[in-house]
């Protein structure tokens, strides 16, 4: 329809300023993440303090890939909220159901993500000071 005329159709609905507007107001609820805290038991001292005061290593995508996930979930919001449902029953229902499987992706990723970018590091290193060691003793 034109501009004004308050036409239904849906191309017109979509891309109207109030639509836009309540798209903007509504975002996708923030997925949690595990503290940082609850893993500095397992982590070494140096990588712990660097992710607590720097943020996660972007060079180390393992680290970002809970952000990721609350990305991903942005995205699947936004189409949910841009897409008018045929049954509000059903659409709360897949809304809760996909907020769920993000929640857990995040959760997962956000705790295992810097543990294993840590551990590989550290276990590398560990090992090339144990061949190094073991060199130097003539064990090797």
């Amino acid at each position: 329809g034109k501009p004004g005329a308050g036409g239904g159709g849906s191309e017109t609905r979509a891309e109207s300023p109030a639509r836009m507007e309540m798209q903007n107001h509504h975002a996708a609820p923030r997925l949690k993440q595990t503290p940082l805290t609850e893993l500095v038991n397992y982590m070494d001292a140096q990588t712990y303090t660097t992710m607590r005061l720097q943020g996660p290593d972007p060079t180390k995508p393992s680290q970002l890939r809970a952000q990721g996930a609350q990305d991903a979930w942005g995205n699947v919001w936004q189409e949910l909220e841009r897409c008018p449902p045929p049954d509000i029953q059903h659409r709360k229902k897949l809304e809760v159901g996909l907020h769920k499987y993000f929640q857990s992706a995040s959760m997962s990723m956000s705790h295992d993500g810097p543990l294993l970018s840590s551990i590989s590091q550290s276990s590398v290193e560990q090992y090339h000071k144990m061949k190094t060691h073991k060199a130097a003793l003539g064990m090797a």
